[in-house]
């Protein structure tokens, strides 16, 4: 099921994913990425659109090139796109830890 925001008020997006509802704050998220090059990820989930992405640290060009791709798109989009995705036999890559840090932002998103 994708991801629907059906009410949008004080900065709070009610977000609907499967059977369950949550409340998601639209704020910046900061996430520390794990053996890879990037530092830093930041962006912002907006009525569960992706938004204002950009790496600290790692490949400038292909991170720049992977954070226009994503904005816009919804979260539920780009983590079945970029989940599991390897970069030299790391058993990560900036674009697995860009999904690892939206799930991470849904997962804090507190349960009704």
């Amino acid at each position: 099921m994708p991801l629907t925001c059906t009410f949008q008020a004080l900065n709070l997006c009610i977000l609907h994913i499967d059977d369950r509802v949550l409340h998601i704050p639209m704020k910046s998220h900061t996430y520390t990425p794990e053996d890879v090059c990037a530092t830093e990820i930041h962006f912002e989930i907006d009525n569960g659109i992706l938004k204002h992405v950009r790496f600290e640290g790692g490949c400038s060009g292909n991170l720049q090139a992977l954070s226009k791709l994503v904005e816009g798109m919804k979260v539920a989009d780009v983590l079945s796109k970029l989940k599991g995705i390897d970069c030299d036999a790391r058993g990560t890559s900036c674009a697995d830890q860009l999904s690892k840090a939206l799930e991470k932002a849904t997962r804090s998103a507190v349960a009704l």
